[in-house]
C-alpha cells in the first residue's frame, strides 16, 4: 500500500523539493543541497493548503527578513541589507509572534527558520521574479564578502544563489568548484548534479570560442563522473554535444 506524503522535503533544510516523475536526484533550490530520492517505497500525495493572513505589500517588506533567517544566510547579514538591525529585530519579531518563524541559537547567533516549509514556499513565490532575481545575487554578493576567507564551506550555496540571481558565469564557477569538493569526497552524485547546474549555466552565456571551450570542459567532466558511476549511456550523452566543437577547435 502506498505512503501518503504532505510533500517530498529537503533532508538539509526541510524545504519541499520539486521533484519530476522518474527523477532521482534534486538539488534544492533554497539550500543548494543535492538530496536523492527514495525509490523502495511507493507513496502518494496528501494536497494541502496554508490560508495566507497577509497582503501582498506585508509579504514583500517580510521578505528581507526572510533573507537574513534562513539557515543558510551570513549570521551578520544585517549589516549589509538595507534595514537597520533594530528594524530587522522588529519584523523578526512579528514573524515569531505570528507563528511563522521560529529561532534558533541564543542572539547575536540566532538563526531563524520558518516552522513550516510550505510558509515559505508560499512567501518565496510570492515576491515577483526581478525582485527575487535580484535578491538572490545580493545573498550571494553578502556571503562573498562576509565568508571571503572561507569560501569552500558555501560553494554549494553560492551556486545556486547566483543560478537563481541568473549570474550564470558566478554560478558556473562556483558550481565547478562545488563539484570538485563532491568528488573529493567521494559523493559522485552530488558531483553530477553539480557539473549539470555548471552546463546550464555556462550554456545560458553568450556563444564565444571561448565559453565553447569551457562547455566542452564542463560536458567532459559530466561524462567522467557519470562513467565513474557506471552510467554508461547517460555519460555518452554527456559528451555527444561537444564532439563536432572539438574536432572544430582542436580542443
Amino acid at each position: 500500500m502506498a505512503e501518503i506524503v504532505n510533500q517530498i522535503a529537503c533532508s538539509h533544510c526541510v524545504a519541499p523539493l520539486p521533484v519530476k516523475p522518474g527523477e532521482i536526484l534534486v538539488t534544492c533550490r533554497y539550500c543548494g543541497f543535492t538530496s536523492e530520492i527514495e525509490t523502495g517505497r511507493p507513496y502518494e500525495f496528501e494536497h494541502s493548503f496554508i490560508v495566507n493572513k497577509y497582503s501582498d505589500t506585508q509579504i514583500r517588506e517580510l521578505v528581507k527578513d526572510w533573507t537574513s533567517g534562513t539557515f543558510s544566510a551570513p549570521r551578520d547579514l544585517a549589516s549589509k541589507a538595507s534595514i537597520s538591525e533594530s528594524e530587522l529585530l522588529s519584523h523578526l519579531s512579528t514573524l515569531k509572534d505570528s507563528e511563522l518563524l521560529y529561532e534558533r541559537g541564543i542572539y547575536p547567533q540566532s538563526n531563524y527558520i520558518f516552522k513550516h516549509a510550505l510558509t515559505r514556499e508560499v512567501v518565496y513565490d510570492s515576491i515577483l521574479a526581478k525582485r527575487k532575481k535580484k535578491l538572490h545575487e545580493e545573498i550571494g554578493n553578502a556571503i562573498e564578502e562576509l565568508f571571503k576567507d572561507s569560501l569552500t564551506e558555501h560553494y554549494e550555496v553560492l551556486s545556486e544563489h547566483y543560478f537563481l540571481g541568473e549570474n550564470y558565469l558566478k554560478s558556473a564557477e562556483y558550481s565547478k568548484l562545488a563539484g570538485r569538493k563532491a568528488e573529493k569526497a567521494a559523493s559522485f552524485s552530488d558531483a553530477i548534479a553539480f557539473a549539470k547546474k555548471r552546463i546550464a549555466s555556462i550554456e545560458q552565456l553568450v556563444r564565444t570560442e571561448e565559453v565553447e571551450k569551457q562547455i566542452i570542459d564542463a560536458r567532459t567532466v559530466l561524462g567522467l563522473y557519470m562513467a565513474q558511476m557506471l552510467y554508461h549511456i547517460e555519460s555518452k550523452e554527456a559528451i555527444d554535444p561537444i564532439f563536432n566543437l572539438a574536432i572544430k577547435y582542436f580542443y
